[in-house]
């Protein structure tokens, strides 16, 4: 649902699945962070993904553009630094490539908040 526009219900049919397998996977943690931020509900995303045990660099992307979408520079570019430590070849451009946007106004978003956590385009 995330990737179709309808964060909202994204939302929901993750947080049920939380409920009904109280031991899910952790990756379900990365599915609500990308639905709160498609949401435009930072604060819940960066919780959600502050809950992966050992984050990889993906997930520090999302968080290095949710805090620049929050305006915290400097957590941003604390993420955006980890980002580019684990992945040293990252571009804005060919991680976007990978993600399953159907709208542009997503992907734009998700583009501005990498972007504006000092990730190269």
């Amino acid at each position: 649902m995330t990737w179709l526009g309808l964060p909202e219900e994204g939302i929901d049919w993750i947080r049920k699945a939380m409920r009904l397998n109280p031991y899910h996977p952790e990756r379900f943690w990365s599915h609500l962070g990308r639905a709160y931020y498609c949401a435009e509900k930072y604060a819940e995303a960066a919780e959600a993904f502050s809950r992966i045990t050992r984050p990889d660099y993906t997930h520090h992307a999302f968080l290095a553009a949710t805090f620049a979408q929050m305006k915290n520079a400097i957590a941003a570019g604390a993420h955006a630094a980890e980002v580019l430590k684990r992945e040293p070849g990252f571009s804005v451009a060919v991680h976007l490539a990978t993600l399953h946007y159907k709208r542009e106004l997503d992907r734009k978003r998700h583009e501005l908040g990498l972007i504006g956590a000092g990730l190269p385009a």
